[in-house]
């Protein structure tokens, strides 16, 4: 998946006013508080943080002050709600790293935001582990290992294996 640094062109397309002033302003008119505006505006101003665009996403990537989180801000670029484990995988490995964590969050009820068609990955500073997870050594499969398990193929094809023979389907 090919990425390209669309961040100057939404911050100049945007309409987001570029004087600090105005735009903590234009967000607290839409609800937000002085706080909740002044980190708005950081977010879509801080020089580190960037917009990268591909023929399927959107990307925001939010680098933090110190160690913290990096954070990406994931849209499909139809809107639709797409969610498709090994693509956000290698948005992760383009945009940040191949040896980086990443999780995602599904927050408890009173924290929840489920307003548009947007997913998250929160990525660990490099080195720390996610303390959850298996800690098996890699393995990637086209096949599915088990009988009534279906796999992807990354050749597109999707299979499944019934009785130990596995059964193609094309897309």
């Amino acid at each position: 998946m090919k990425f390209d640094d669309v961040t100057e062109i939404i911050r100049d397309t945007c309409g987001i006013p570029r004087s600090s002033k105005e735009c903590i302003a234009q967000f607290m008119e839409q609800g937000l508080t002085r706080e909740e505006a002044k980190s708005e505006y950081n977010r879509h101003w801080d020089p580190k943080n960037k917009i990268w665009q591909s023929d399927k996403y959107v990307v925001h990537v939010d680098y933090p002050e110190g160690d913290g989180f990096i954070h990406l801000s994931i849209r499909n670029f139809d809107g639709t709600a797409r969610h498709d484990w090994r693509e956000f995988q290698e948005i992760k490995n383009t945009l940040v790293g191949k040896e980086y964590e990443a999780i995602e969050l599904y927050p408890a009820e009173s924290r929840l935001l489920d307003e548009c068609n947007q997913y998250h990955l929160w990525v660990l500073p490099k080195g720390q582990h996610v303390p959850c997870g298996r800690t098996l050594e890699r393995r990637v499969s086209n096949l599915p290992e088990e009988s009534g398990t279906y796999q992807r193929g990354f050749d597109g094809v999707d299979r499944k294996n019934v009785g130990g023979e596995i059964v193609e389907n094309s897309p």
